[in-house]
Formats: C-alpha cells, structure tokens, sequence
C-alpha cells in the first residue's frame, strides 16, 4: 500500500500545513470548519492527497506558489496512509527517522549544543573565586563614584592641580571631567576605593566611566586617555592590597577585585542625533570600537581583574564594546571576566533606543558574559520586575545596582541607606541577583546597609539547565522554539527577490523602500530579510543606508533582521548598524576561505 499524507490551509492564517498535526503549525489553533479531506485554496475547496515516495515530498497537485514544499525536520517524524485518520480500513503505516529525537546520529554536535555555560577546565584563577563565591554568598560592588567625588567639591582650579601642571593652561574648562581626577587628585580617588571595600565591597569599579577618546573629546583631552585608564587601575589596585593587607593579619582569607569600568559614552550608534534624518549617524561602528579597544587596552595594561560594559542604553554600543573586548583578548592572547549591565529608562521596560531587557540579553549574549544585569536610572522598587525578567532569561550570574530611589526636584536623591537597603533585599529575598551595590546618589553608607542587610540571603543559584534554542531580537525578543513552528521571513526587501524593491534602492527612493519593509511587519513577518547585491548598486552603502532608517521605525525594528548577502562586507556593515540579535543568509566560501 503507498503511503500517502494529506495537506490543508489553516483559515485563521493561511499557512500550509501537515494534516496529522491537530493544530496548526504557524498559529496553533485549529481552524474553522476543518475537514480532513481538504483544503482551502483562494476560496476553492480542492483535495490536496500527495504521493510519497523515499522520504520526499512531491506536491505537483499543489498550486505553482507551493512548490518546493518540503517537512522541516524539527517537526512530527510519522508520516502516516489515510487509513490511520479514519478515511478507510487498515492499519497506519508509518517510517521513523533516526533523528526523531533531534540527536544527530554521529553526535558530533552533542558537545557544541550541550556544553554547560561554564567552562569549569579552562577558568582562570579569578573566574574560578568569582564562581565559587557568588555560590556560597551574595557578593558586592561599589556605589555612585560620581555622587562621592561631588562631596569634596573639587573647583576648576583642582582638576587642573598637579601631574607637572599638564593641565595648568588647557584651553578648555575641566571641572566635571571626573576621570580626569586620576591624573590630578589621585589621592582622593584612591581614598574613595579605600572607603568602599571597607564598608563592605568585594569588587570596585575604576573611575573611568568617561575614559574613552570620543568621551574625553568633551574635554579636549583624548590624548590622556591611555594615562587616565592604567592610572585608575593603578589606584584601585593598590586600594584593594591594603585592605587586603589589612584583612590577613586579622586572619580574614577574603579577595577583592578590581572591575575596570566602561561606559556608554556620549554617542550613540542606533540613535539619530538629527530629526530631519533618520538615518544620519554621528560617529561609525568603527570609530566606536576603535575607543573603546584603545581604553581596554590600557585597563587591562593597569592590571584590572574584570572588565565592567555599563550602563547600557543603546545595546549597539555594547555590542561594539564586546566586539573591542573580545579583539583585545586575541591580540593580548589572554582574557578576563565580562560583566555587563544594561540601563531601563522608565516604566515601559526598554532601553533608551527602545530594547527590551529580554531583547537586549539576547542580544548580548553570544559573548557568554560572566555576569549580566541592570543598573542606573530606577530605583531599587521600579526595578524589581525588570530584574526578575532579567534573572529568568540568563544563564550566567546576575547584578544589580539601582539608584538610591528617583531624583527630586534638584536632581538630588533623598532615600536614606537604609531604606534602599530594605528595598533592594527585595532582590535577594527571590533570589535574584548573584552581586549587588548602588549607582547615582549611593555612597560608603548605602554599601554598609547593603552588607548588614544581604547577610542573611542567599545567592541566586544558576540554572541547572536552559533550554537549547534559537535567541533573536529586535526591539523585542523573538524565541524559535520547536513549538514556534514555521517562521515568517519577509522577502520583499531582497533586490535580488523584488522587481520593486530593486528600482526604489536603484533611485534612491529609501523613504518608499522602508514602507516595504513596514508592509511586511504589518502583514505578520516575523523577520525581515534585507539583501543589497546588485552589480548596478552599492551594496554596502545601501545595506547601511536602509538598515539605519529601518532602525528608526519602531514598528519595523521590533523584530529581529535577516542580513542577506553572498559578499561579507555587505553583511558586516548590516551587523554593526542593528542593535538587535541578527540572522545571517549566508556565508558563501566561493571566493575562498580567507
């Protein structure tokens, strides 16, 4: 007897599918008025009964626009006569497949899909304690560098003191130029670190926020940059081996560690500073790791433990800072932890270029940071639920360090320590952070409080397992799971796909091409494959042109993108201008493997 499958169209969202699944593929739902025996076909009921043969499907009595239709292997391995649904007698027939629990036959994938997020035989020294403790306690960062500088009431005359009158006669002024203070007060700053890990901090952050070249150039002082990095390192390395020093005569076996700090700077990949232009950037993917490697550099020359990616607002920016990051471990043939913590900005749960917290891990994560979590702009209560979203997604260890509260009227923070103590337990008490301290308008008191408080709690324990499957993301996540089904992937965007899409690129008509792209979201794609190769075009500055406008329209970058290119320039440029987690179509070796 052949074996034989039926096909149907659900009528809730016109998806072809197999007969045997009891709900549709693409929506699960079972569609109205359905029939066994047909399906529907621009308003025709038609049979849609196909042969089967060697494994292959062959649907030549399917409409021209369905051929090519073939089983995704991820989904039901029993392909089954008719008799088994009760449209004759007999007994169902069915062929098995090796792989019908998703195993590849050979295994030779077991070890890459499987391998724990942690690799306990490679670990260096430092991620070997940090893993062990962060185990057994809660452990604890710094608070508010910023707040704590603004105490001493430094004038314009003493960040221009000392370091040979370098800075006597700069041109510009330089109060508010806090890293600077480094260079010109290092015994403040190293006072600060002192007071911190006193109070109670296993991990302090360098004071160099602001050390990049594009953050310095405020100042005019780029060219201090390496100085300021090393020096800061210095000061928070010799902070830490007093204290040490100092616990070890009184018999106490504790390390404290130095996390060199890197901001966002004041410029923003994903984010038009024009709002005529969309699409206009200020400053380029390569400037940005360029600063960012320069600043690494030198943190990791000083000596620093840990490398901190924080206060994150525009995930592409991270996304270069963990590009530079990764590149500096190759060329220095070494590496150290990364910790990386993103920004929410108010109540909406996004990013400041509108990224979801479970977005923005995805986007991240391919660098398997060693601890992932949120800082700045909330208060311990607003962050909470932000947090525990947060917590669920990530594999790794997860930090925290909130505001003391929201600032008042003054742009001051009134919550006294032990009020944001108690509330940051809060995180504690679910258990949902490995690492804690405090941000804007926290200082040594709020770190003690946190100390007292967080003793009895214990520490967020990793997941024993997580779930193998695809992560992807625009502003939003998009999770391709087995029961996701198919994935809708709008072509209309490809040059080499669209007739029309094709002539808007080739006039420049990129204000039409994006509301292609609009259409497509708006009729249920769920991702967007964009495709600039055309002998006549400039792909990479089409690639860039469009990907940065799409971007821009929230409705459009909610979803994840599809870069589609057979020339890898042209997909390098769709990286670096998207801040989501991209798919890649496709990598093509024929011009050679280099």
């Amino acid at each position: 007897m052949s074996q034989q499958t039926i096909l149907w169209r659900c009528l809730n969202c016109d998806f072809l599918n197999f007969q045997q699944f009891l709900s549709c593929q693409a929506c699960f739902a079972t569609p109205p008025g359905y029939d066994i025996n047909t399906v529907q076909l621009d308003r025709k009921i038609e049979p849609t009964s196909v042969k089967l043969q060697a494994g292959s499907l062959y649907n030549q009595d399917l409409p021209s626009y369905r051929s090519g239709f073939t089983a995704p292997k991820s989904t039901e391995r029993k392909l089954m006569n008719r008799e088994s649904y009760g449209l004759g007698q007999g007994q169902a027939e069915e062929k098995k497949y090796d792989d019908e629990d998703d195993t590849p036959v050979d295994g030779k994938w077991e070890k890459v899909f499987n391998r724990p997020y942690f690799d306990l035989d490679s670990m260096t020294e430092c991620e070997q304690y940090l893993y062990d403790i962060m185990h057994k306690r809660i452990m604890f960062l710094d608070g508010g560098m910023g707040t704590t500088i603004q105490k001493f009431k430094f004038t314009e005359e003493d960040f221009r003191a000392n370091y040979n009158d370098a800075f006597k006669n700069h041109p510009k002024p330089l109060k508010g130029d806090n890293d600077l203070l480094v260079l010109t007060q290092p015994d403040a700053i190293r006072q600060i670190h002192l007071d911190y890990l006193l109070a109670g901090s296993d991990i302090i952050e360098t004071n160099t926020f602001n050390a990049t070249s594009i953050s310095q150039g405020d100042y005019d002082t780029q060219k201090w940059v390496k100085e300021i990095n090393i020096t800061a390192t210095k000061l928070a390395k010799e902070a830490c081996e007093i204290v040490m020093k100092q616990d070890k005569e009184n018999g106490i076996d504790r390390k404290r560690f130095v996390a060199g700090a890197i901001g966002p700077t004041n410029k923003t990949l994903s984010i038009s500073p024009s709002v005529e232009d969309p699409g206009y950037r200020d400053i380029t993917w390569d400037e940005v790791v360029d600063s960012y490697k320069e600043q690494i550099h030198a943190l990791m020359e000083g000596g620093c433990d840990i490398l901190m990616i924080e206060t994150i607002f525009d995930t592409l920016n991270a996304k270069a800072a963990i590009y530079a990051t990764l590149t500096v471990f190759e060329e220095r043939n070494t590496r150290l932890p990364i910790f990386i913590s993103g920004t929410i900005v108010d109540q909406s749960g996004r990013t400041l270029s509108g990224q979801t917290t479970e977005g923005f891990y995805a986007a991240i994560r391919h660098c398997r940071p060693f601890a992932v979590g949120l800082n700045c702009a909330l208060g311990a209560k607003d962050m909470l639920k932000f947090l525990k979203r947060l917590s669920m997604a990530a594999e790794c260890f997860v930090l925290s360090y909130p505001n003391a509260g929201l600032p008042n009227e003054m742009g001051e923070y009134d919550q006294p320590p032990d009020e944001f103590a108690e509330e940051v337990s809060l995180f504690s008490k679910e258990k949902l952070i490995n690492l804690v301290g405090g941000c804007c308008g926290t200082s040594t008191p709020y770190i003690k409080a946190l100390a007292d408080v967080m003793e009895k709690y214990e520490p967020r324990p990793l997941p024993k397992s997580y779930k193998r499957h695809m992560r992807l993301s625009g502003l939003e996540l998009l999770n391709v799971t087995k029961d996701l089904g198919f994935v809708n992937v709008g072509e209309r965007c490809n040059i080499a796909g669209s007739a029309r899409f094709r002539r808007l690129i080739k006039n420049n008509d990129f204000t039409e091409a994006v509301a292609v792209a609009l259409k497509q979201v708006e009729n249920g794609a769920q991702i967007i494959d964009i495709n600039m190769d055309d002998g006549l075009v400039d792909g990479e500055k089409a690639m860039k042109k469009f990907v940065q406008l799409i971007s821009a329209e929230p409705e459009i970058a909610r979803i994840p993108f599809m870069i589609d290119s057979s020339k890898f320039d042209i997909i390098k440029i769709g990286l670096q201008c998207f801040q989501g987690k991209c798919l890649v179509n496709s990598i093509s070796l024929k011009v050679g493997e280099e």
